[in-house]
């Protein structure tokens, strides 16, 4: 069975008036995990920060995009087309406004409504 890369986006707004805000809560959730498995997120490609590691036998990125939030899927895309990255191993982290603080929801298809 081949290896089939798993990609963990963050979602979340660059630069420092976002750096601590409910809206950047993927990256602060990418920058936790990062920390956790001991892999610094310090790579650079098509407007991304990145960390690749295994897990379990695959290999895992971790992508923060650094292009506002409203434009993070070019990045998202440009990644995983380049590093063969089905959509269906792709999860994204994301904060909506319509879930109260601590809560989560997992959907298996989304786009940008949801």
């Amino acid at each position: 069975m081949p290896d089939r890369s798993v990609l963990i986006v963050g979602l979340g707004n660059p630069g420092p008036d976002y750096e601590l805000t409910r809206h950047n809560v993927g990256f602060l959730a990418i920058d936790y995990f990062a920390g956790e498995i001991g892999q610094p997120i310090t790579s650079e490609k098509w407007q991304g920060l990145f960390a690749r590691t295994r897990l379990s036998g695959k290999t895992v990125f971790l992508l923060k995009p650094q292009a506002f939030m409203n434009r993070s899927g070019e990045c998202v895309a440009r990644f995983a087309t380049y590093f063969k990255i089905e959509p269906e191993h792709i999860l994204v982290i994301h904060d909506d406004l319509d879930l109260e603080p601590g809560r989560i929801k997992i959907v298996a298809r989304g786009g940008a409504g949801g």
